[in-house]
């Protein structure tokens, strides 16, 4: 089953997502893996945008994909 949950809580959708969705005033901006977003943003607002809260999403990603903080 298909379901689209709108948050603006990053880890949230970091934790609870297959695929994610940035927008910027209601234009796509990227989509994708969470991780794959994560580290491959398509452009500096999706860059911005994930680093607002980079320290939590760094441990988020470590503990639900494994790895080591950095």
């Amino acid at each position: 089953m298909t379901t689209v949950y709108v948050t603006h809580d990053q880890i949230e959708a970091m934790t609870l997502a297959d695929r994610i969705a940035v927008l910027d005033g209601g234009v796509l901006q990227q989509h994708g893996a969470p991780m794959d977003v994560y580290r491959n943003p398509a452009n500096d607002f999706v860059r911005g945008f994930l680093c607002a809260h980079l320290d939590d999403m760094v441990s988020t990603a470590n503990s639900l994909f494994g790895g080591d903080e950095e």
